[in-house]
């Protein structure tokens, strides 16, 4: 074998065992684990549960790493509103979580959040307080919204409301602090309640004292439910 030809093999050798080398580094280098800090505190979301979400994340290389699957992946724990991942050189993650902020409850194991959003809490035990919304899930910012408006509407009279349903007709029924219950509907909803509001104090105190509800669905008038009758 001449000399020349010996040279080649050599050279093709090497060559294998530097290729070799490369794809074993570029390899080790993919199952670097990644880290990653939580850079703000939080007050309902555990780490448990943002490990458990970081788990299939964390063996993707710094760079490839699918930053939009964890955003989806932290966003579906359930106080999670918002996730923000920014990579930090050489080999870190740094997440933002923004938290629901419970505003009402929905219904009965549920809560809604101040964007208008629903989300289940492990327990609702500490929640109990809130007043309680229930209506069509898709129009949850806008019940939200509505409470709000009528709760402020009510404040002349000193009362809160405790609880606000919108039935599927469309008929809003609103439980009170001080064991009464209104019913209104959509149309001309604000000037009915600010009217009922004006003439409220003009009642009788007897009938103020018997009456467990108020009808303000009617254009020219109010009907009134008494405890001891259906309407007055």
């Amino acid at each position: 074998m001449s000399r020349k030809r010996t040279a080649i093999i050599g050279l093709l050798v090497l060559m294998l065992v530097l290729l070799s080398y490369l794809f074993v580094s570029s390899q080790n280098r993919s199952v670097t684990y990644l880290s990653y800090t939580v850079t703000h505190s939080l007050k309902h979301v555990t780490l448990d549960e943002v490990d458990d979400a970081m788990v299939p994340f964390l063996a993707q290389s710094f760079w490839e790493v699918d930053l939009v699957g964890l955003k989806q992946a932290l966003e579906q724990i359930n106080w999670v509103h918002a996730a923000t991942i920014k990579r930090s050189w050489p080999g870190y993650l740094n997440i933002a979580l923004e938290e629901h902020v419970p505003i009402a409850r929905w219904g009965d194991d549920a809560l809604i959040s101040q964007y208008g959003e629903i989300f289940q809490p492990t327990s609702m035990q500490e929640f109990e307080l809130l007043v309680r919304l229930e209506g069509d899930r898709l129009q949850s910012a806008s019940l939200l919204n509505n409470w709000r408006k009528i709760d402020q509407q009510l404040n002349p009279l000193g009362w809160q409301v405790l609880g606000l349903t919108q039935q599927v007709d469309g008929v809003f029924r609103v439980k009170l602090n001080v064991g009464k219950e209104l019913l209104f509907d959509t149309p001309n909803r604000v000037d009915k309640l600010q009217r009922f509001v004006q003439a409220y104090p003009q009642l009788s105190k007897k009938l103020v004292e018997s009456a467990v509800g108020f009808d303000l669905r009617y254009s020219n008038g109010v009907a009134i439910k008494l405890a001891s009758s259906q309407s007055n």
